[in-house]
């Protein structure tokens, strides 16, 4: 069946060299790839590429993608929500990095998972496997007693695994911490406080049409319900996946991540605070803190350097350069040294999800070097 395709640039955010992305995205629609995408592009605070490309859903009927589309962002919410909220507990010093799970968890035990650190779990290090197996897939209660009495695939700090099963845990003890869902506790203090107006857990029924529909799973079109299976099973909100946003709102985020975890100005509520983490959670949370031995590097949370999840940072942003992909087709990669950052959002798994697809990941390699590779060229 072929679906019409929509494709629209507001001309104020387009640089000549960056043109060339306009002709990638279109021709991986066009062959089926996935049906629409929002790309945006920031350099030293100022947007210098917007693409609004094809159709955000071509089932039941087809819509065009629009700027304020939202998506499920799979993975991204392990960054945007789960580590961020770690951090803010850090510097309250109501957790340590360094400390045991166990500690604040002491159900999560056996199996030598005693002394695995908060730390180890956001570097992917901790030796979990990577996904919770489907069998044990039925409620949160189920899902959290079996990640505390699960064993290891290896050695804690030994090899980087990414795994879902380590954040999912670090999601469950900020709430076992705070005492708030987590879902409540990201409003309160990361989105709330940043102006992030479209981002949520469990968006309502009046956001239907412009949520980006992900794929049909048991005959149902998955649209403002998380895709990922164990966020699902968790009840939508989980510290794996389940957040939904819009570039615009993410834009925001990595603003101030860009600013050492200050609220830029324009953003700023003078009721709410002037900051959301320190300069010095945020420089933990991008530089490489795996031990030497592991080649695959990783900040607390954050990719650096570790194929295949770093495939969207491209050759040419900087080896400081950090970011995240999620699994629907969703990923944000930012160079702190030219001050850039690019957001992709797709649903790839719409209508149906192609496994053996990869050139997404192509694109985002070659969105990264084109954005990379001009920002010399763009006129200030």
């Amino acid at each position: 069946m072929q679906h019409k395709s929509f494709h629209s640039n507001s001309s104020d955010y387009i640089h000549p060299p960056l043109n060339q992305i306009d002709k990638i995205v279109s021709r991986s629609i066009a062959s089926g790839s996935y049906p629409g995408a929002v790309i945006w592009a920031s350099h030293q605070g100022k947007i210098i590429y917007q693409g609004i490309f094809g159709n955000r859903r071509v089932e039941p009927d087809v819509a065009g993608m629009q700027f304020d589309t939202i998506f499920d962002l799979a993975s991204l919410t392990k960054v945007v929500v789960t580590t961020t909220a770690i951090m803010q507990l850090v510097e309250q010093e109501k957790i340590t990095l360094h400390a045991p799970l166990h500690s604040y968890w002491p159900a999560f035990s056996g199996h030598g998972k005693e002394n695995i650190t908060i730390k180890e779990l956001l570097t992917h290090t901790a030796g979990f496997p990577a996904i919770v197996p489907k069998s044990k897939l039925s409620n949160k209660e189920n899902i959290l007693k079996w990640v505390a009495q699960s064993e290891l695939s290896f050695i804690p700090n030994t090899h980087f695994l990414y795994s879902d099963i380590g954040l999912l845990a670090l999601g469950y003890l900020v709430e076992r911490i705070t005492g708030q869902s987590l879902d409540h506790y990201a409003q309160a203090y990361i989105f709330g406080p940043l102006g992030m107006y479209d981002t949520q857990f469990l968006p309502p029924a009046t956001l239907r049409d412009r949520i980006a529909p992900t794929e049909m799973i048991n005959g149902h079109l998955r649209r403002g319900t998380v895709h990922d299976p164990t966020a699902t099973a968790m009840g939508g909100v989980s510290g794996l996946a389940g957040l939904f946003s819009t570039a615009r709102d993410l834009g925001v985020f990595l603003d101030c991540i860009l600013a050492g975890g200050r609220i830029p100005d324009q953003y700023a509520d003078q009721a709410s605070p002037r900051h959301i983490l320190l300069p010095s959670s945020v420089q933990q949370m991008t530089t490489v803190q795996t031990p030497a031995i592991i080649p695959e590097k990783r900040g607390l949370g954050w990719d650096i350097h570790s194929m295949p999840y770093d495939g969207g940072r491209g050759k040419l942003f900087s080896p400081y350069a950090f970011g995240h992909t999620g699994f629907t087709g969703t990923s944000m990669w930012v160079d702190p040294v030219t001050t850039s950052w690019v957001i992709i959002l797709t649903s790839r798994v719409h209508p149906v999800y192609h496994p053996n697809d990869t050139q997404l990941f192509k694109d985002r390699s070659a969105i990264a070097d084109i954005i990379a590779g001009n920002i010399g060229n763009i006129v200030k």
